[in-house]
């Protein structure tokens, strides 16, 4: 195909629960591999990134479906990793292709990524606020959010029921009007935000802050997350361990 400016719109960034869409095809590429690579002009798709992991589904026009195994970010756009259904299947430049998301798997995921945030908010509320965010890891078998600072031992097992039973607070007395925002900033708006900006964000880029309710201080993520805390049903807190210089809270999602 022709180069054509590579830019995608992540729609899955404005409605995290928008499983179906459509898309302008810019390219299709075949890999070294023999798998395909396909850039559309928006995507629902969400790459793996930000300890969350990528989304399931197709591609599809009315004579071809594509597989997509694997999302990867480059740059401005979305390369889209897989293979057709059929040996000789393609998408023409400037098709409009429809796409499909496994719903279920990224109501898991929004679920799991949302309740990472949570933690922090209940971290904050049974008095360890003092500790600041680092990595997260919000697949659904295995999820943590690590702390930077240590725990004493001897004061674990009591901040893993403390922040069960916020955990259960924040979710049982969340007003149903308070729903989460996911809104894009400019560097200088998120600044004023969120008072500092993490020096992993480029400076002068936008950022965008996610606030799971009014009471949320908010951070900034590329994630996807539930609409409304009460989405995501529960959480337990199952360890609370020492890694190196970090404090690790591993917990999952439970249906209630």
């Amino acid at each position: 195909m022709e180069s054509s400016p590579l830019s995608t719109f992540k729609q899955y960034e404005t409605d995290s629960y928008l499983f179906e869409s459509t898309g302008k095809v810019l390219q299709v590429n075949q890999l070294d591999s023999g798998k395909y690579e396909v850039i559309v002009d928006r995507t629902i798709f969400h790459p793996q990134g930000g300890g969350q992991p990528n989304d399931e589904g197709v591609i599809k026009s009315d004579d071809a479906e594509f597989t997509v195994e694997d999302i990867k970010l480059n740059g401005d756009y979305i390369s889209h990793i897989g293979v057709f259904s059929e040996q000789g299947q393609t998408f023409e430049q400037d098709q409009e292709v429809s796409q499909v998301i496994n719903e279920e798997l990224r109501r898991k995921y929004a679920r799991t990524h949302s309740a990472g945030h949570l933690i922090d908010m209940a971290m904050d509320k049974v008095g360890f606020g003092h500790l600041e965010p680092g990595k997260g890891y919000h697949f659904p078998k295995g999820a943590y959010v690590e702390y930077i600072g240590v725990v004493e031992a001897d004061k674990r097992d009591q901040l893993k029921q403390d922040l069960n039973a916020a955990i259960k607070d924040i979710i049982d007395n969340m007003r149903e009007e308070d729903s989460s925002v996911a809104k894009v900033h400019s560097y200088e708006e998120a600044k004023e935000v969120l008072g500092c900006i993490p020096p992993y964000l480029p400076e002068g880029k936008n950022v965008r802050i996610v606030k799971l309710c009014e009471d949320d201080k908010g951070c900034p993520c590329g994630g996807t997350h539930v609409k409304h805390i009460k989405d995501i049903e529960g959480i337990e807190v199952s360890k609370i361990q020492k890694k190196k210089k970090n404090t690790r809270v591993s917990y999952s999602v439970v249906d209630c």
